[in-house]
């Protein structure tokens, strides 16, 4: 989760990017009341990266602060989960709301990429 807000806050959104290769294939990325109105949304990485590129381009001053998380990881070693809280700033500008994300990372072919990211963001005021 470091290194994705990372990403995000330098604008590091390019697909070809290496940050974004640890997000799999199709979509797995939900999003419930966060980055869209309307019910939740599932979104492919192009997508996703889009949505991102749209909101940097329309609130110049949009950050995401990790605030903590924690990780379990199943007894095989082959999934884990992450449960991360995380204040996203400017959007609009003056504003700070609390994003909660559990982003399941699964280990294929040895290698750890992410299956399924779920994000919900709270309302101004909640933080």
């Amino acid at each position: 989760m470091v290194l994705f807000t990372k990403a995000i806050n330098s604008r590091d959104l390019s697909p070809t990017s290496p940050i974004w290769e640890f997000l799999g294939p199709g979509g797995i990325v939900h999003a419930d009341g966060f980055l869209q109105d309307g019910p939740e949304k599932t979104l492919d990485v192009p997508e996703f990266l889009a949505m991102l590129r749209m909101i940097v381009d329309t609130y110049p001053e949009y950050a995401i602060h990790l605030q903590d998380m924690s990780t379990t990881l199943d007894a095989k070693g082959t999934r884990a989960v992450v449960h991360s809280n995380l204040d996203s700033h400017g959007m609009p500008k003056g504003v700070i709301k609390r994003i909660v994300t559990i982003t399941t990372w699964r280990k294929i072919e040895g290698k750890w990429v992410v299956a399924e990211h779920v994000a919900i963001e709270g309302h101004a005021g909640d933080v």
